[in-house]
């Protein structure tokens, strides 16, 4: 696997966390699990997303009981958002 092949890599800085996106990335089908209103993190995390020309699908885990059950336990996140 090349470098370009990985999914963002998490880097933690001081005071906050930042995420290195492979070029291959823009390649990839992408899902943000969000909540619509007051999520913070997810209003970010679409943005940078859309800033950095990626693709996704956006799934509201409010509305979307099947989603919301997936991410919790099938994959055992207790929050939002969510990147697959």
């Amino acid at each position: 696997m090349s470098p370009g092949d990985r999914w963002p890599v998490p880097v933690w800085e001081p005071g906050r966390l930042t995420c290195i996106v492979g070029a291959s990335l823009k390649h990839r089908a992408v899902t943000i699990y969000t909540k619509p209103a007051g999520c913070f993190g997810c209003t970010k995390t679409r943005q940078k997303f859309t800033d950095a020309g990626i693709a996704f699908t956006g799934v509201n885990v409010t509305t979307n009981q099947a989603a919301f059950e997936y991410i919790t336990e099938e994959l055992g996140y207790s929050q939002v958002p969510v990147v697959i």
